[in-house]
């Protein structure tokens, strides 16, 4: 599913320079990762965020039984950076992982440099630093590539254009209706136990279609909104 440009790369670029973004930038990636790869095809995630974004290591990984887009299979070790000097940054990550490889077989391992800023020379330095042999693969995306991965994630796109202060009209995220349009779930769910059961039961993973029956599109939007929020057990 591809949504509108919510969010382009320049304003990911202008979000860059904020002190919000370098908390955020990890909990975007990680958001994408999970919107477009397969639960069953994604191994191991791990994108610490917020105040967790001074552990030591690489400052993302993922495993992946299969490549798509923007994620590679195999194991990959991802660089973040916010950095106003994206090539600079990238070679100062890159020559670090590798000095700091000690017996590690870096050639198993796929690298990827993204940057919230805009890099017009990512794709040339990527090709570079992959002939090297060091890693399997480098890769490095900027903003313009984080513009065209949230194509595919309308979700993330969403939640990225209210984290920079961009409102968009007449669309809002499950979270964000439930708690402006709801108050009292205990009304909202008399007599429609099997309904809520049923929704929660698709939610957890079934991939089918779910026909629900009722009164209006908002009561199904409603419920819906309900379980996605607190699934029933």
């Amino acid at each position: 599913m591809r949504c509108p440009t919510w969010v382009t790369a320049s304003e990911i670029d202008g979000w860059a320079e904020s002190i919000a973004a370098r908390t955020l930038l990890p909990e975007l990636i990680r958001r994408l990762v999970l919107a477009t790869v397969e639960r069953s095809n994604l191994e191991r995630i791990n994108f610490p965020a917020g105040e967790e974004v001074q552990r030591r290591g690489y400052d993302g990984t993922t495993s992946a039984k299969v490549a798509t887009t923007f994620v590679r299979q195999g194991i990959s070790g991802w660089e973040l950076s916010c950095d106003s000097d994206p090539r600079g940054k990238a070679n100062q990550d890159y020559k670090n992982r590798v000095d700091n490889a000690q017996d590690r077989d870096l050639s198993q391992l796929a690298y990827v440099a993204v940057t919230a800023r805009d890099w017009n020379g990512a794709a040339s330095w990527a090709a570079e630093k992959t002939a090297e042999g060091r890693f399997r693969e480098v890769r490095a995306y900027d903003s313009n590539t984080l513009e065209h991965w949230l194509l595919d994630a309308p979700a993330v796109g969403l939640w990225l254009a209210e984290q920079i202060g961009k409102p968009i009209q007449g669309v809002n995220d499950v979270a964000t209706y439930w708690r402006n349009v709801l108050g009292t779930p205990q009304i909202l769910l008399t007599n429609r136990q099997g309904t809520t059961k049923k929704l929660a039961e698709w939610l957890a993973g079934n991939s089918g279609s779910l026909a629900v029956r009722a009164a209006s599109p908002a009561e199904v939007v409603d419920v819906f909104s309900h379980c996605r929020q607190k699934p029933m057990p």
